[in-house]
């Protein structure tokens, strides 16, 4: 059986969230069953579901990601789950009602930069940062779908996401970057680091003669290491992995 889930709000910019979705195999269609309903997500998996409880369930939780990652974005991704429609086998479509889950609302974030006023320009040098700029607002914005939809998939992004917002990392955070990384990686962090930068990183977080109260351990047994990073170099160095990590997922 086939299911769709009705959607009673969608952003403004849906071309933005079809693309991220897609990659997970959702997609945002009009309906064509119902001249009251507008949009609808589906996804192949849905076809195997048995029960509305299950298609449900899975929506609502694509709806709190999207809301969460929006925010991260600063974008709007709201949407709003509605009904749940059903195509059975003779072609009809049966409706699922259901209580309406409404989101909470983000502004939306745009990309609404243009090239720089200059009386002085001639028609050329205008024309030419135009196009410079539109072919950054296009690589800008295929680099933000690529980080949504790695977001969809992969909750550890999200809380990359979620540290690298802190302006000033502990110790602790610094550290929760690198190993949420590392462990993604299967502990391979040989594109982003070497293994005497990490091990440096490492013993310097965790040392208290180093780090004092900042540090992740209150006692250690090991000798601290002979060129010690400083706070600053620790959260630089978590932040550098962080954000190139970040970017291999664009």
């Amino acid at each position: 059986m086939k299911w769709s889930v009705e959607l009673l709000k969608t952003p403004d910019d849906i071309e933005l969230i079809r693309s991220a979705l897609a990659h997970s195999g959702y997609a945002i269609a009009e309906a064509t069953f119902d001249p009251e309903v507008s949009w609808v997500l589906t996804h192949p998996k849905y076809e195997e579901y048995e029960l509305a409880t299950l298609v449900r369930e899975d929506a609502v939780q694509l709806k709190t990601k999207l809301f969460r990652i929006g925010l991260l974005e600063e974008v709007d991704l709201n949407v709003d789950v509605g009904d749940l429609w059903k195509q059975n086998a003779d072609g009809s479509v049966t409706n699922h009602r259901s209580a309406k889950l409404v989101g909470g609302e983000v502004d939306g974030g745009t990309m609404k930069s243009g090239p720089p006023s200059n009386p002085h320009l001639s028609e050329e040098e205008r024309a030419r940062l135009v196009e410079a700029q539109r072919v950054e607002n296009a690589r800008k914005r295929m680099a933000q779908i690529s980080r949504i939809a790695a977001a969809i998939d992969n909750p550890v992004v999200v809380q990359i996401m979620k540290l690298l917002k802190v302006s000033s990392l502990s110790m602790t955070q610094a550290g929760h970057i690198v190993d949420l990384i590392k462990k993604d990686l299967d502990g391979d962090l040989g594109a982003f680091a070497t293994k005497k930068q990490l091990q440096r990183f490492y013993r310097s977080i965790n040392h208290p003669d180093i780090m004092g109260l900042e540090a992740r351990h209150a006692v250690s047994n090991k000798v601290p290491p002979s060129k010690p990073m400083t706070e600053h170099e620790a959260r630089s160095f978590a932040r550098q992995i962080g954000q190139k990590w970040l970017r291999s997922h664009e």
